[in-house]
């Protein structure tokens, strides 16, 4: 039987299922619309009191329904959102638009032409591809490294790569062969900061052993220093964004504080070497692909260095702007890069004029040569690169030329001591020529002794 309502014969039904049970009507209380009604009835009877204003003279009362809907010029804030003026999105009449166009680079530009374009662009001949200078290597050849460091560095690279739990969502990256599935959000560490982690495991392990062998040695600290450097080429303006995650400054303690490798002012013969040497063809490309061309830009090239400092070694990283694999030739280019523009900074500051970029004065052959240092890691590869660099001159066209020098990268898991044996026979070389390395020397431990000795009899 089908008991709808033209068979049951009534309109609404008998009873409902209300307050868990069935019941004819639904409960509730009825005094709540009583005290509406109540409340809205009252309200409605009150008058509004009339208070007359007198008003002041040469004023006059208007209307406001006329004053509103008479035809005028709506007025518009000019800073708040969304009544300012909207400009179109790489048109000139944005404010920040520059109308020269600069070539720009940063840690998130990637030169095709790897490091043959940055040697190109910034006049400099290769002097070691897959070896640092004599120097520093002859210093890398005396360190031996106990057990306990190396244990120490395997605990802290474990701690940046499993153990450092952010509770941070991770980027969805989709990975082969489930390109099609999309990936699901994940909580972790970020690239970026495991890759931080891994490269402070190696300085902090590194200035451990310094200061138990050699005490302590002035290597100041700046986190994320920010650098722009402006230059012009052929008419060109180029600007040089040089932020990176931390620079190491050394003292000038005496005049022969950072050694160059091949000192114009006591050996002019070795600079000249680089005048029959040429420069690396990147043709049909020229400079320009190591930039990229922008009308937006920063002026601010305001920077600073204490008057005895200079830039020891930069630490770069890279996984903050990129996840996919980084080939080993563009982390050169990047590390060349960085080392030529804290190179001629230092320039510009000391001898040259750091307030006018076009001044002839800042583009010239240097009496002294600048040697800069710069670690850098490839963490899609999970390796860790060195480069030294020797600025010669800041001109673009001198037959005088720039050298670099170029080490690994080498794979992390398999040769740590290896890279932590660079990273010390680097930070060493710096405000002493050449330091001792007799560390198992009977001479030296009595030495240290008697020193450690009188320490504690003056305190």
């Amino acid at each position: 039987m089908r008991f709808n309502v033209a068979s049951r014969g009534f309109k609404h039904p008998k009873y409902i299922f209300v307050h868990k049970k069935w019941d004819r009507e639904p409960r509730f209380n009825p005094g709540w619309f009583r005290q509406w009604r109540r409340t809205f009835f009252w309200k409605s009877k009150v008058t509004v009191e009339e208070i007359p204003v007198p008003i002041a003279s040469g004023y006059s009362a208007v209307d406001a329904n006329e004053f509103v809907t008479e035809h005028r010029e709506k007025w518009i804030h000019p800073e708040i959102w969304p009544y300012e003026k909207k400009y179109e999105k790489g048109s000139p009449d944005d404010p920040a638009y520059k109308p020269i166009m600069a070539h720009h680079f940063n840690r998130s530009t990637t030169i095709y032409e790897g490091f043959k374009g940055a040697m190109n662009f910034s006049n400099t001949v290769m002097e070691g591809e897959d070896n640092l200078p004599s120097c520093i290597s002859s210093l890398e050849d005396n360190i031996s490294i106990e057990d306990k460091f190396i244990s120490l560095l395997e605990k802290r690279l474990q701690f940046a790569y499993e153990d450092d739990c952010l509770l941070t969502k991770t980027r969805k990256v989709r990975k082969w062969p489930r390109l099609d599935i999309k990936p699901r959000f994940g909580f972790g560490t970020p690239v970026s900061r495991t890759e931080g982690n891994v490269l402070n495991s190696f300085y902090d392990v590194s200035q451990l052993w310094i200061n138990k062998y050699h005490h302590l040695i002035d290597r100041r600290r700046l986190n994320y220093p920010t650098v722009l450097v402006p230059f012009v080429r052929d008419s060109q303006l180029i600007t040089l964004d040089l932020s990176c995650d931390f620079v190491t400054l050394v003292q000038k303690s005496s005049d022969n504080y950072l050694t160059p490798i091949f000192n114009k002012s006591e050996c002019y013969e070795e600079p000249s070497k680089t005048l029959d040497k040429k420069l690396i063809s990147i043709h049909p490309c020229n400079w320009e692909i190591c930039f990229d061309k922008t009308h937006w830009y920063s002026t601010d090239f305001a920077w600073s260095l204490p008057p005895k400092d200079q830039v020891h070694t930069i630490y770069l990283t890279d996984s903050r702007f990129r996840i996919k694999k980084f080939v080993d030739r563009f982390a050169k280019a990047k590390a060349l890069m960085f080392c030529y523009g804290y190179g001629a900074a230092q320039f510009r500051l000391k001898h040259g004029n750091w307030n006018d970029h076009e001044d002839r004065i800042n583009y010239q052959i240097l009496e002294k040569p600048i040697l800069v240092n710069s670690v850098f890691t490839n963490l899609s590869k999970n390796s860790v690169g060195f480069c030294t660099f020797q600025l010669n001159t800041t001109d673009f066209n001198s037959d005088v030329k720039n050298q670099v020098w170029f080490n690994g990268p080498y794979e992390i898991n398999e040769n740590k001591e290896l890279i932590l044996k660079k990273l010390i026979a680097m930070n060493l070389y710096g405000p002493y020529n050449q330091p001792t390395f007799l560390v198992n020397d009977k001479t030296t431990e009595r030495d240290r002794a008697e020193r450690s000795d009188s320490t504690s009899a003056t305190l």
